[in-house]
């Protein structure tokens, strides 16, 4: 059965790295193949990693935070100390999910999230029957809308996203044809918070931390690696007012995967 609920972030903030070594040494034990891209904002020491499917970013997370399933990556051990045992991990969202007031989603945003139209279909099509349907691209996450003729359903991984709209769009289905397009994985109001939220921590470890990656030495290690300004943190529509209901969900986010790890960690070895 599919996820209900699971939050639709996949991209982690980690922050708090002691030094450049401790920085360096944790890029290299980075899982490469299960991650979309990693990058750093400013000349500080932060990671932002987006992984394709939403699964393994939560995989990852418990893993770093757990000591004992921390000393089971490979590479974090090869080291004396190198237990990264003092860096934050937090969940947030990615520089391609950037929204700007009704902007529709494109390709270059990963989104999982596809609306689904059966056009001129003589019959109600059941969860259970589009769930079958598309599951050809790959695992559902959750059907957010769903109406006889519509659906809104959620993959976990954002390629087959990809696939099902490049390959859908204008398919024959039954009596009709079917019109599919991206959505937002999440809503405007969250959005802004995580962006204050992740705008507050990036602040915070600039205030506490004296440690800055020198621009020689900066340039040398990112330069495979995209940059993105400052001005990404910064929300690109204006503030709501404060809502005790969306500050809750991102307080509890981090708790809510802890509580649901058993479900999450099955969920992985069924794909295995």
């Amino acid at each position: 059965m599919p996820i209900k609920n699971l939050p639709s972030l996949r991209t982690i903030l980690v922050t708090n790295f002691r030094n450049e070594d401790e920085f360096r040494r944790f890029k290299q034990v980075l899982p490469e193949q299960i991650i979309y891209e990693h990058y750093t904002i400013s000349n500080f020491m932060n990671l932002f990693i987006t992984f394709f499917d939403i699964r393994d970013s939560i995989s990852f997370y418990q893993k770093f935070r757990d000591p004992r399933s921390r000393r089971e990556i490979k590479g974090v051990e090869e080291n004396s100390g190198d237990s990264f045992s003092e860096l934050e991990f937090t969940f947030t969202i990615s520089r391609n999910e950037m929204q700007k007031g009704n902007e529709e989603v494109q390709f270059k945003n990963n989104q999982s999230s596809v609306i689904v139209y059966f056009k001129n279909v003589d019959f109600d099509c059941s969860d259970q029957m589009v769930i079958k349907y598309m599951q050809q691209f790959g695992e559902i996450k959750d059907i957010r809308l769903s109406k006889p003729q519509q659906k809104i359903m959620e993959f976990y991984d954002f390629r087959d996203a990809r696939k099902a709209v490049s390959q859908l769009d204008n398919a024959t289905f039954g009596t009709g044809f079917i019109r599919i397009k991206f959505v937002w994985d999440t809503m405007m109001n969250y959005k802004i918070e995580f962006v204050k939220r992740t705008d507050g921590l990036l602040r915070a470890t600039a205030e506490e931390s004296s440690i800055r990656i020198e621009p020689a030495k900066k340039q040398k290690m990112d330069e495979k690696e995209s940059r993105v300004d400052m001005e990404f943190i910064q929300p690109t529509t204006r503030a709501i007012k404060h809502n005790p209901d969306v500050y809750a969900y991102y307080n509890v986010l981090d708790e809510f995967i802890v509580r649901h790890l058993d479900e999450i960690e099955a969920q992985i070895k069924g794909r295995q």
